[in-house]
């Protein structure tokens, strides 16, 4: 007797726990879900910061070696110049007197 009290009382306990989980397991399903979404969010995010990021340092490199580039450019111009500042002193150091008696 004491036993089928206690398997009633048993029973209704296993009723009130699953009538309790059943109404409270879709809300924190739900919540789960949301904060499974979040995460996901939040990688993605963290992901496409670390991506604009490396861009960045990408982006400035590539101005950093165009900046060489034109600093190697320039330096070859002022060269350039300044052969043809030589050759131009060189004509116009000729004589063309001297010149003409080699004709």
């Amino acid at each position: 007797q004491t036993l089928q009290m206690l398997e009633r009382e048993c029973s209704g306990l296993k009723q009130q726990l699953d009538s309790g989980w059943s109404s409270w397991q879709p809300l924190w399903s739900k919540r789960l879900n949301v904060w499974k979404e979040r995460m996901k969010l939040l990688k993605e995010a963290q992901q496409g910061s670390h991506q604009l990021a490396q861009a960045v340092g990408e982006g400035w490199e590539s101005l950093r070696d165009e900046r060489q580039q034109r600093q190697r450019a320039l330096e070859e111009l002022r060269e350039l110049r300044a052969n043809l500042n030589e050759l131009e002193e060189e004509l116009l150091s000729l004589d063309d007197k001297v010149l003409g008696d080699f004709e």
